[in-house]
């Protein structure tokens, strides 16, 4: 089992398109190259949806279907454009967490924390919603049980913000990591790839 993180599909929005920028001619044509980049994704595995899946305001047979379609054990940590009342979700196999953020830990030969919210620590709406409450529940866990490493996963910046320089912080964006050609982000390949980077270090 493994778990993955995604933010900011936007499912059926037109104009994130222009947004984005992204080379597509219909929200069709989104909806179907977001499922094949989750295509990789089991029934057994974990996707932590980080926000603004959809900005409809009203659900719709067209809607459950996809999201009823999409894979795994899902869950969504709600952003700005995650208007729907929780039972749309959860009729379509959605468990809606009760606050803004989750502090995730992964235990693979050293902890690492992961800190998964669809705001970035730099951002306005970061500081005035969930700054206090992250900070607090982040330095009990630390208090408890240090990490070796702690990583912000976010949303919410689209293809906008380059990522940033400090590697702790990752844009998990499906437009983002799609215009980088980059896979969605899976927390155990992630740090997999962390260890084989230390081993051609060493040698």
């Amino acid at each position: 089992m493994k778990n993955y993180v995604v933010s900011d599909l936007h499912f059926f929005h037109k104009n994130i398109i222009k947004y984005s920028a992204l080379p597509f001619e219909s929200v069709e044509e989104l909806n179907r190259e977001w499922i094949a980049m989750l295509d990789c994704i089991e029934p057994q595995d974990t996707v932590w949806y980080l926000g603004d899946l959809t900005l409809l305001r009203k659900t719709s047979k067209e809607l459950n279907t996809l999201l009823s379609s999409l894979k795994g054990q899902k869950i969504l940590i709600r952003g700005n454009h995650d208007v729907l009342p929780d039972k749309a979700y959860a009729n379509c196999n959605f468990c809606v967490l009760d606050k803004l953020f989750y502090i995730f830990d992964l235990e693979m030969d050293n902890l690492y924390r992961f800190i998964m919210c669809h705001y970035p620590p730099d951002s306005r709406e970061y500081n005035q919603l969930v700054a206090d409450e992250v900070l607090t529940e982040w330095a009990q866990r630390e208090e408890n049980q240090p990490s070796v490493k702690t990583y912000w996963l976010y949303g919410h910046t689209h293809t906008r913000q380059i990522q940033s320089e400090q590697v702790d912080f990752i844009n998990v964006c499906i437009d983002f990591r799609y215009k980088n050609r980059m896979p969605i982000f899976c927390i155990e390949d992630f740090i997999q790839g962390l260890f084989k980077d230390k081993i051609k270090t060493m040698s």
